[in-house]
């Protein structure tokens, strides 16, 4: 009896003890929980066949949390679901107007505004590394540019269509020999989801994985 009225009086004080001269330990305690959690998550998640990776995270999220804001920009809000039907638009009309190919490289010239968050999606539900580095030192196959940024990209129109690279432009028109306006058959194209198997030979090598955009 003494010994279970030591094991209580000892539990009883505990917390005290903690509080008094260990302020931060629960919060610490919680933290490091909380890092172990994720660590094991990970570890679990690299072991995927195929990856895990952000666009499986946020396809994810989509499904979860449907209507919960996802970006909010200015005076509009795009939430998962929104911003999921938007990118595979994006990447049903490249699948279907352009030559792209799993693993093959699109260079991005956008701002930051939403449409850089749905094309880098896209591109990543098609399997296609999108980079934001030098031009040259990637290889791209296609630039997708932003409508604001056209003079910038006619300035070097001439070199892209040396190195038989496509430019599409986010804009419905557009004039100048060499740049095809591309929002049309984002409007026009489906919404419908993209098979997995397109980004299914993707490895922690790949470039797809090196770059994923700032909200993840």
């Amino acid at each position: 009896m003494y010994l279970v009225s030591i094991l209580f009086a000892s539990l009883a004080i505990t917390p005290l003890v903690l509080k008094t001269f260990f302020p931060y330990f629960w919060k610490d305690a919680f933290y490091l929980a909380n890092l172990v959690r994720i660590f094991l998550k990970l570890v679990l998640r690299r072991r995927r066949k195929p990856l895990f990776l952000v666009l499986d995270r946020f396809l994810e999220q989509s499904v979860t949390h449907a209507d919960r804001p996802f970006i909010v920009f200015e005076n509009k809000t795009y939430s998962y679901l929104d911003t999921d039907r938007r990118s595979n638009k994006i990447a049903n009309a490249l699948q279907r107007h352009s030559k792209l190919r799993p693993g093959d490289t699109v260079a991005l010239f956008m701002g930051n505004e939403p449409a850089f968050i749905f094309t880098w999606l896209a591109l990543a539900k098609l399997g296609c590394p999108s980079l934001l580095h030098c031009f040259n030192c990637c290889s791209a196959k296609l630039l997708i540019a932003a409508e604001e940024l056209q003079e910038a990209v006619e300035e070097v129109l001439p070199s892209l269509r040396e190195q038989g690279v496509c430019v599409y432009l986010m804009t419905k028109q557009c004039d100048t020999p060499g740049v095809e306006g591309f929002s049309d058959q984002v409007e026009e194209a489906s919404d419908t989801p993209l098979p997995q198997a397109l980004r299914s030979d993707i490895t922690f090598k790949t470039a797809t994985v090196y770059d994923p955009p700032v909200f993840c």
